[in-house]
Parts: C-alpha cells; structure tokens; sequence
C-alpha cells in the first residue's frame, strides 16, 4: 500500500521564499486545530512586501479549511484587521474568494496563520 502524499506549505512573496512538507498524520481530522511546520532554513522576509501562504495537496488527499470573516460588517474596527488581502482558493480554473455563508468569491474572510519569527 503506497503511503499518502505530503501536502505542502509553502510561503511566498511572489516567488517562493521558504517551503515544508507535512505529514498526513499531522494535520488534525477529529477537530479543529494548527499544523505546526518547520522551514528547513529561516526565511528572510523582505520589508513592505506583500505575503502569502500557500496550502497544497495532491493526490487522494482532501482538507477542509475555513477562514474567519474580518468583523468589519459586525462593527470591528478596520485597524484591527489585516485588510490588504483576504482568503482565496484554486479548484484548477484560478484564484476566487471563499464560497461561505451563502455567497460566490467572499472576500471579507482571513484564514489564520502565525509565524514565529526570530531577529
């Protein structure tokens, strides 16, 4: 029996700056949770630039992640939120918006993530 694919993380600034592999095993599937990974190298973020995190599974493998709404319609402060970007997935056809609460390519939502960062 072959073994499950890896999915991947990879974090990127337009080009890849750093990426890891994750075990199947250590994603969550009972509840909610973090995957917690180590890039094989620090990665050097460069000031002011724009940032992604991208999330990948070949294969056979499905996840399910959800991405939280921003508040800004509930009354949250703007400046409380990062508001330059929002969550998005790519089913093959190209990158939309989440399809949440009823609606086609929302773009009031982050998917959460936290880097611990060393200087």
């Amino acid at each position: 029996m072959a073994e499950p694919a890896k999915s991947v993380i990879t974090l990127t600034t337009g080009g890849s700056i750093a990426s890891a592999s994750v075990d199947p095993g250590k994603v969550p599937t009972s509840a909610p949770g973090w995957v917690h990974v180590s890039f094989s190298s620090p990665a050097t973020l460069p000031a002011s630039s724009e940032l992604a995190l991208t999330l990948s599974a070949s294969g056979g493998s499905s996840y399910e992640a959800f991405p939280i709404r921003k508040g800004t319609g509930y009354g949250f402060d703007r400046t409380t939120v990062f508001d330059s970007g929002y969550a998005q997935f790519n089913d093959g056809s190209g990158w939309v918006g989440w399809d949440q609460w009823g609606g086609h390519d929302e773009r009031n939502s982050d998917l959460q993530f936290a880097l611990d960062v060393s200087q």
